[in-house]
């Protein structure tokens, strides 16, 4: 059995760069997203091999795409609209009362006559990751209204959503994590990776 299986056995990391060379060198399929799995219910083979050994008709692999692939748009929405509530009612919030405090320390030093180079370039880089965050939030809303125009089409509505509003969602995220990790954590909303992990 091993021996017949081992041109699709895979002991390494399935998720890292590796593993798609090695699917290229085998001459495998491997799909990045959801949307572009799911089409494999589609094909001609998957239908004339289900209905070959009388397990589903192609009605029923269609019925079958329809249905995760719905799950997967209503879910993946879901989960970016309750990102923006999080982020433009808890994140950014507290990353503008810990930008103020930045300023007010740096007028203040200032006003005492002391210079403090090091602390604008802090402030400067805090800023620009607050930026980076309402950029983040403004792609992700352009991202779901833009989903509107696909929604009568359920898989291009799929492949819209991975395409567009993840990475918008991943910019999103990074921004946030940032923000995290330099925000005061009595400023901070949410429980932070530390407290999760080790409090």
């Amino acid at each position: 059995v091993y021996r017949e299986v081992k041109p699709v056995v895979f002991n390494g990391n399935n998720y890292s760069a590796a593993w798609r060379e090695e699917a290229a060198r085998r001459g495998l399929p491997n799909h990045e997203n959801t949307p572009a799995a799911l089409e494999a219910l589609r094909t001609e083979d998957t239908a004339g091999l289900f209905e070959h050994f009388g397990v589903l008709m192609p009605h029923e692999l269609e019925a079958r795409f329809n249905v995760r692939a719905e799950q997967y748009n209503t879910m993946l929405e879901i989960e970016a609209i309750q990102m923006l509530r999080m982020a433009k009612t808890g994140v950014l919030p507290a990353a503008y009362r810990q930008q103020k405090e930045f300023a007010e320390a740096i007028i203040a030093a200032k006003g005492a006559g002391v210079e403090t180079p090091d602390q604008k370039h802090e402030f400067q880089a805090y800023c620009d990751t607050v930026q980076a965050c309402v950029r983040g939030v403004n792609a992700v809303r352009s991202a779901l209204r833009g989903s509107k125009a696909h929604h009568e089409d359920v898989a291009a509505h799929a492949h819209f959503l991975a395409d567009t509003l993840i990475p918008a969602m991943d910019a999103l995220r990074d921004a946030c994590d940032t923000l995290e990790r330099r925000t005061d954590e009595e400023l901070w909303p949410y429980p932070n990776y530390h407290q999760l992990l080790f409090q």
